[in-house]
């Protein structure tokens, strides 16, 4: 069930108790208790620190996934992070959204609805939700639970203290909750089945293009 991976230590500066999630029971509504709060952002956008992209590559190294499914994931987590957005995007549009058209037309659509929902800010975990009123308990320690995960990994502390997010997921999981520990480990199958399905109907359509639309122009300029 542990995500084993071989992991370069980034940086071992942070105290590891800062960085392990203690579960407590309030009204049957499990809260994860921990003094890192920190988000996401305030790890991979401060000076000298992994980039964005670097960030997500070795959260990805980490889990053993490498789909797209997975990187827009990580990427739609990571913009919820924080009051203010730092882009409009979900996923920043990189030239391989040639590769992938279908993900491209998502991302679009997904973002203006994204920004549309997501206006509310957490003060507690740091992240920005939908509706209205007060977050809610259970997805506010869900949010609390994958900043730790997602911190660990990129402090290289992961190491040391994935027993006790393993052991607070089963907790979790027996409660019927969400873990998010237990969703970063979890691949599901269809995901390199939608890689494979948006590279082959991407590769269709530039196909097409090329016939339907640039080589008539080019018979027609050497003609000419």
């Amino acid at each position: 069930m542990y995500c084993h991976a071989v992991l370069t230590v980034l940086s071992d500066d942070a105290p590891l108790g800062d960085a392990v999630a203690f579960l407590s029971k309030e009204d049957d509504t499990t809260v994860l208790l921990s003094n890192d709060t920190g988000s996401l952002g305030e790890v991979i956008w401060k000076k000298d620190a992994l980039n964005p992209e670097d960030a997500r590559y070795v959260i990805s190294s980490y889990f053993k996934s490498r789909t797209f499914y997975f990187f827009y994931g990580l990427s739609r987590n990571e913009l919820k992070m924080e009051k203010k957005y730092k882009r409009f995007f979900v996923h920043p549009f990189h030239f391989n959204f040639f590769l992938i058209v279908p993900w491209a037309f998502i991302n679009v659509i997904d973002s203006v609805l994204f920004h549309l929902r997501y206006r509310q800010y957490c003060p507690t975990c740091k992240w920005k939700y939908a509706g209205k009123g007060e977050h809610d308990p259970r997805e506010c320690a869900y949010n609390r639970e994958y900043t730790l995960v997602i911190n660990a990994i990129l402090t290289g502390i992961i190491a040391r203290i994935e027993p006790t997010f393993h052991s607070q997921a089963m907790a979790e999981i027996k409660r019927g909750q969400r873990s998010a520990y237990l969703e970063l480990c979890t691949h599901r199958k269809y995901e390199k089945a939608l890689d494979i399905a948006s590279v082959c109907l991407s590769g269709g359509l530039m196909l097409y293009l090329l016939l339907a639309f640039v080589l008539p122009m080019l018979a027609d300029f050497f003609m000419f």
